[in-house]
């Protein structure tokens, strides 16, 4: 069903397994296309762009995840280890304290 979040989105997770994020990445955004309010599947669109060295995008759809959801710990922990990959350690470091805090 071309129509299923959950589908598309699982499908995604499967081509992360096998280090194929390329095909992940167009999975995640088929899911986030049928569902823009939903912020885990933007987290794994973070995920994705994260892994495949895309880090502004990584940084651009976590943050609409944090949008969605102001206090989403897994949307605040990736987007922490996206800076903490990038050498942006004082924003990894807040927001991992942020994590702890909520």
């Amino acid at each position: 069903d071309r129509t299923n979040k959950h589908a598309w989105n699982t499908l995604g997770l499967e081509f992360i397994r096998g280090a194929r994020c390329d095909k992940a990445i167009n999975y995640f955004l088929e899911a986030v296309h049928l569902d823009r309010k939903e912020p885990a599947l933007w987290i794994n669109l973070g995920i994705a762009y994260h892994l495949a060295g895309r880090f502004q995008d990584a940084e651009t759809v976590l943050k609409k995840a944090l949008e969605l959801d102001a206090n989403n710990i897994q949307a605040m922990n990736n987007l922490a280890n996206m800076y903490k990959a990038t050498n942006r350690v004082d924003k990894a470091k807040a927001l991992y304290i942020k994590c702890i805090r909520i």
